[in-house]
């Protein structure tokens, strides 16, 4: 199981089931099978991109560039008499990492060589910007990746919450639409890394302005960082 199918048990034994099957027809849907006759499909509810309808989540392009800038930031390697942090700000729609990475490798060395002492900022691409300040403390790496903003990771939380919630409700209806007949009733159960269930106070106010259409017996929406706390749709 993954990360969000174990919390998932979790929930659904929270919930009084004790008869659960965990891919009751091999490596395909349900994620479980409740009492017989319960399918339970289980999703990561996640941000994602804001230039489509798309439901690629934001980490895809966000990992690849974090990952790519730390390693670089390293290869410079250790400081000599001068060290710098580095900052790297970006909003979608970002180019790979390989199309990126000589941009940004050209600019820390001419920081390096120039023994640069005061703030720079240097666009390395349209919508991806990178920032080098200089660091008083010089005792390990030349450059330190220290700060790194996804323009697009953020915004009103119940706003982000419904767009995100209706994107991974039609994705999971679209991918088990030639499977529903096998089992009576159909649960979603949406592990939520958005909103992280909502305050009860967001829960209010987003029952009297929101209302979404599905085609679930049940959407159940919960926290990650305890398992009793939900609510249902």
């Amino acid at each position: 199981m993954n990360e969000s199918e174990n919390i998932a048990l979790a929930h659904l034994k929270f919930r009084g089931f004790a008869s659960h099957v965990f891919e009751p027809d091999g490596q395909t849907t349900p994620d479980f099978l409740l009492d017989g006759r319960i399918a339970v499909e289980v999703r990561r509810l996640n941000n994602h991109e804001r230039n489509s309808q798309s439901t690629r989540g934001l980490e895809e392009t966000a990992l690849p560039l974090l990952m790519g800038m730390q390693k670089l930031a390293k290869s410079f390697g250790a400081a000599r008499s001068e060290a710098w942090y580095v900052g790297l700000d970006f909003s979608r729609p970002v180019p790979a990492w390989t199309r990126l990475a000589k941009s940004a490798r050209n600019f820390l060395e001419q920081v390096r060589d120039s023994h640069l002492s005061r703030p720079s900022t240097h666009q390395i691409a349209h919508r991806v910007t990178l920032e080098v300040t200089p660091r008083t403390n010089i005792a390990d790496d030349m450059f330190h990746l220290a700060t790194f903003t996804d323009d697009d990771d953020g915004g009103w939380v119940l706003d982000d919450f419904e767009r995100n919630l209706r994107l991974c409700i039609d994705d999971k209806s679209r991918k088990t639409a030639a499977f529903r007949s096998k089992y009576e009733v159909w649960w979603l159960l949406l592990v939520d890394h958005v909103a992280y269930g909502l305050s009860d106070f967001s829960r209010t106010q987003f029952r009297q302005s929101v209302h979404i259409e599905h085609d679930w017996d049940k959407v159940i929406v919960v926290n990650p960082l305890n398992h009793t706390y939900y609510f249902d749709l």
